[in-house]
This record gives C-alpha cells, structure tokens and sequence, in this order.
C-alpha cells in the first residue's frame, strides 16, 4: 500500500503542477486536450495497476482489496488540496534571482574551472 500510494501522490502531483503561473488556481483547465499528458496519466496508472496486482514476487507487490484500492487512491488525491493551499502563500519578488547575472556569474566560475 506504500508504493500504490506513493505512486498515486506522484500522479496527483503531476496533475497539480500543470499550472504554476500566478493568478491562476484551475489545475483541470484544458487538461482534455493535452492528450500527451492525459496519455501519461493513464499509462502510468494502468502500468501501476498491472503491477500491484500482476508483479507477485518480481515486483514484491499483492492484490490489494477495492477498500485498500480507495484508501490509496483518496490518499494521493489529498496532494491536490495541499497544492491549492499552497498556491496561495505569497513568494515575494526579491527572491527571485537575476537569471542574466546568474548566467554570467556561472560563466566566470566556469571559465576558472577549465583554466
């Protein structure tokens, strides 16, 4: 039950991370037309699902009852509130870092590393 719902928490979170831009909290807007990632979903979760219930031995894994099933599933599904949440604690701006500075500060350390 661990790893189905490790992994069930990792598909959840993929499906949270699909907006990240400020302002916007909506994680299902257009979600169906992005069939890539709707493809990597559902693979993922049928590959899961042939695993825990075919893996046996090789995968170290047993058939899991529906109410185990359930309890997986709503436990990787509670990463989706948690992420609204956090979405709305303010990032102030001064940190963010200046990417051109960055760029040329990891270009000068670079250039020493080589000489």
């Amino acid at each position: 039950m661990i790893f189905n719902t490790f992994v069930f928490l990792q598909i959840f979170n993929e499906i949270n991370s699909r907006i990240v831009t400020d302002g916007k909290y909506n994680i299902f807007q257009g979600i169906h037309r992005n069939f890539i990632f709707l493809g990597v979903i559902i693979g993922t979760i049928i590959v899961q699902v042939l695993i825990v219930e075919f893996g046996g031995k090789f995968c170290r894994t047993e058939h899991l009852e529906w109410d185990k099933w359930l309890t997986c599933i709503g436990l990787g599904a509670l990463s989706i509130p948690f992420g609204t949440v956090l979405r709305f604690i303010p990032v102030p701006e001064e940190r963010h870092v200046n990417k051109k500075e960055n760029k040329d500060k990891n270009e000068e350390e670079l250039e020493v590393l080589i000489k």
